[in-house]
């Protein structure tokens, strides 16, 4: 258990040393409006590290992931700091059972290994940090567990084995983001405004999506409307990918036309994102028609990009 110990003391030194003010963004109300990568790490690793020595049914591994299920998002500091109190107990308790094993709870536990379930999402990322940590935090306020490849141990594996290990999970999202600009060969002595360039995802996030692709694991395809996200104003689509499930059977769900139209970006409210949950859950044919007006409550409930993870896990 000597690696255990090493990292589970890291993490207990990282959890202290974190505090509110320097991880936490504030809104205007003085709550938390997001939370740094710093934090996120922490959490995911933490989690990932007890499951990993102590397994899912252990009370460390309960009294973490009932901590990371609370929304820490509006909330003010004494709720971040209940959070980070009982993680840190989580952690505290694991440390001290690995190191002195008092009612023998480690000399029995099986090889470690990482269990597979549903409720495990696998992110593949490219760049851009905020849609990442954006995803990490929402996925986590609704009960689901992020993976996040280099937030897992590296344990002398290579990064091919470290993948293929860590991505045997129900779901996965794919961030498609724009963080390379592309052009032809040949036009590599024009000048910058005469190259024919492209904005693309990193090589990396194109070889893991192509693997998780493998043996026809799309489920559903949702179109989502143009100018929803800051980094591009190009539409939008979600890919779900789940293995359990008929190989002729592929929801596709056109939902490009229904949006609020904001200031500088486009937004979808309540009302749309229940019809689109709706309709990938039911699996019906339908006209997805929506209401044409919108009280104040739908103008109040406009829901930021990354809120539209929801659409993958009804």
């Amino acid at each position: 258990m000597d690696r255990a110990i090493s990292q589970l003391k890291n993490l207990v030194d990282m959890g202290e040393s974190i505090t509110y003010r320097n991880v936490a963004i504030l809104d205007f109300d003085s709550d938390t409006a997001s939370l740094s990568a710093d934090w996120i790490m922490w959490c995911t690793r933490s989690s990932a590290v007890v499951t990993q020595w102590f397994g899912n049914d252990s009370i460390y591994t309960q009294i973490i992931n009932e901590a990371l299920g609370e929304n820490l998002i509006g909330r003010d500091r004494f709720t971040f700091e209940s959070c980070r109190s009982k993680i840190l107990g989580g952690l505290k308790s694991a440390l001290d059972a690995a190191q002195h094993d008092s009612f023998e709870e480690t000399s029995t536990l099986p090889p470690k290994a990482i269990t597979t379930n549903d409720n495990k999402v696998f992110i593949v990322h490219g760049h851009d940090e905020v849609s990442k940590t954006s995803l990490e935090v929402l996925l986590r306020e609704i009960g689901l567990e992020p993976i996040v490849l280099h937030r897992q141990p590296d344990e002398g594996q290579t990064i091919i084995e470290k993948f293929e290990r860590h991505s045997d999970v129900g779901y996965a999202f794919i961030l498609l983001t724009p963080d390379e600009i592309s052009f032809l060969k040949k036009e590599q002595n024009l000048p910058a405004k005469k190259r024919n360039q492209e904005f693309r995802a990193r090589p990396n996030v194109i070889f893991e999506f192509g693997f998780l692709l493998d043996d026809g694991h799309i489920d559903t395809v949702i179109g989502l409307p143009a100018n929803l996200f800051y980094s591009t104003g190009i539409p939008v689509c979600i890919l779900v990918l789940k293995k359990c499930k008929k190989p002729d059977d592929v929801l596709i769900i056109n939902a490009a036309e229904h949006f609020e139209k904001g200031k500088r970006q486009n937004y979808l409210n309540l009302k749309h994102i229940d019809k689109i949950v709706d309709t990938y859950q039911h699996r019906k044919d339908r006209e997805a028609v929506f209401p044409a007006g919108r009280d104040e409550r739908d103008r109040r409930e406009r829901l930021q990009p990354e809120h539209l993870a929801l659409c993958q896990h009804g």
